[in-house]
C-alpha cells in the first residue's frame, strides 16, 4: 500500500541516507585528497613562484593567502570542492535538482583554474587582480548561500506535498 504517509517517510529516510552518504564520502575520501593536492601540489607551487617576486604565501589546509610585497592584509583563494559545496551539493540530490547540482559542480571546476590564475597576477604585483580575488570570495559565498536557500526550500515544497493527512 502506498500512500501519501508511506512516500514521506521514504522521501525522509531517502533524504537522510543521501546526506549520511555524501558526508562518510566526504570525509572518508574527498577532504584528503583536498589536502594532499593543497599541500603537496598547489602551495609548494605558489610558494615557489612567491618567493621568486618576494611575496609571502599564509597556507591553511582549505586556502592559499597570499601577501604581496608591499601589502599587508593577505587575499587569496580557497580548495573547490570542500564543504562549502558538499552541504549545497547534498541539498540539492535530495531535492533532485540534478541541474543545479550540475551548475555547482562546474562552477567548483572553475574554481580550479580562476582564481589560482587571478592569485598568480596578485603575486606579481597587480592590484587589480587582488580585487577579483576579494570579488570571488564574495560570488563564491553567493552561490553558497543562494544554493542552501535553493535546495532548501525544493525539500520544504517536496515534503509540503507529500504531507500526511
Amino acid at each position: 500500500m502506498d500512500n501519501n504517509w508511506t512516500r514521506h517517510h521514504r522521501f525522509l529516510l531517502r533524504a537522510f541516507l543521501t546526506l549520511v552518504t555524501s558526508f562518510l564520502l566526504y570525509f572518508t575520501f574527498i577532504r584528503q585528497v583536498r589536502i594532499k593536492i593543497n599541500s603537496e601540489l598547489v602551495y609548494p607551487a605558489f610558494v615557489q613562484y612567491a618567493e621568486s617576486n618576494n611575496a609571502k604565501i599564509i597556507p591553511t589546509q582549505r586556502r592559499i593567502n597570499i601577501i604581496p610585497n608591499g601589502h599587508s592584509t593577505p587575499r587569496g583563494f580557497g580548495i573547490p570542492f570542500g564543504g562549502y559545496f558538499l552541504l549545497p551539493f547534498t541539498i540539492l540530490l535530495i531535492s533532485r535538482d540534478l541541474k543545479v547540482a550540475s551548475g555547482l559542480i562546474g562552477y567548483h571546476l572553475f574554481l580550479f583554474i580562476g582564481p589560482p590564475s587571478i592569485a598568480l597576477l596578485y603575486i606579481r604585483g597587480n592590484n587589480l587582480a587582488g580585487t577579483f580575488l576579494q570579488i570571488n570570495e564574495m560570488i563564491f559565498t553567493l552561490i553558497f548561500l543562494t544554493s542552501l536557500l535553493y535546495g532548501g526550500n525544493r525539500i520544504f515544497n517536496i515534503l509540503k506535498e507529500k504531507k500526511p493527512h
